[in-house]
C-alpha cells in the first residue's frame, strides 16, 4: 500500500517542480529586460535646462533700438538752366484744364529748367498731342514752376514759416500744325530753342508764352 501511494505522488511531485522551475525562468526573463529598457544610452530624454540653455528653439530676436531719422536738409537747391532733348517718348501723360472742355493725351519729348525768379524755377516741357484728333501731332510746350530749394520749401510748410509766392502759373502752349514733336536742344536766359520732328527750328520766351522766329 505504501508503495502504489509513492507512486502516485512522484508524478505529481515532479510536475510541480517543473511547474516552479518555468515560473522561476519567466521571472528571470522579465528582470532582464526591464533592466536593457531602462539602461541609460547617454543622451537624456529631456535635457534638464541650465544657466547656459535657453527653452526656445531658437534664441528670441534681439530688441530693435529705435533710431531717430536723420534731420531734414535745410538746402537742396535744383539746378538751371539745363535741357534734356529726347527723340523717343519719355513719358505719356494726361493733361486736363488747359484747354476747356477737352483732356489731352501727350506724349514727352524733352524737358528742362528755366531761370528762377522770386525762389521759383520755370519747369519745361516739351513733345507731341496724342489725343484728341483735333490736336493730333501737334508740337507743344509746358511751362510750369516749382520751388528751386525744395528742401527750404519743406521745412516752410512743416515749420509754418513763410515762402515766396509763386510768381507764375505757366502754361500750355501749341505749335501751329502738325508739327511732330517738339525737342528743346538750348536755353539762354528766358529764350528756348527747339527743334521738331518735321524740321522746324524755332524759339521760344518761356517767360511771356510768347514763339520767336
Amino acid at each position: 500500500m505504501r508503495q502504489s501511494s509513492r507512486l502516485i505522488i512522484l508524478p505529481f511531485a515532479i510536475c510541480l517542480i517543473g511547474i516552479l522551475g518555468f515560473l522561476l525562468m519567466l521571472n528571470r526573463v522579465k528582470d532582464q529586460a526591464i533592466s536593457v529598457a531602462t539602461a541609460p544610452t547617454g543622451i537624456p530624454d529631456h535635457p534638464t535646462p541650465n544657466a547656459t540653455q535657453t527653452l526656445y528653439p531658437h534664441p528670441p530676436p534681439p530688441v530693435g533700438t529705435v533710431v531717430p531719422p536723420p534731420p531734414a536738409a535745410e538746402s537742396c537747391p535744383s539746378g538751371t538752366f539745363t535741357v534734356t532733348p529726347g527723340t523717343t517718348p519719355f513719358i505719356t501723360m494726361r493733361l486736363d484744364g488747359y484747354i476747356t472742355g477737352t483732356s489731352l493725351i501727350v506724349e514727352e519729348y524733352s524737358h528742362g529748367l528755366g531761370t528762377v525768379t522770386n525762389g521759383w524755377v520755370y519747369v519745361l516741357v516739351a513733345g507731341v498731342v496724342t489725343s484728341p484728333s483735333t490736336y493730333a501731332q501737334q508740337g507743344f510746350i509746358l511751362v510750369s514752376m516749382q520751388p528751386e530749394d525744395s528742401c527750404a520749401y519743406n521745412l516752410s510748410i512743416t515749420k509754418g514759416t513763410p515762402f515766396p509766392v509763386q510768381p507764375s502759373k505757366g502754361g500750355l502752349y501749341l505749335l501751329s500744325g502738325q508739327t511732330g514733336y517738339v525737342s528743346l536742344v538750348g536755353i539762354n536766359g528766358a529764350i528756348l530753342a527747339y527743334t521738331t520732328s518735321k524740321g522746324q527750328i524755332g524759339h521760344f520766351d518761356y517767360t511771356s508764352g510768347l514763339f520767336k522766329p
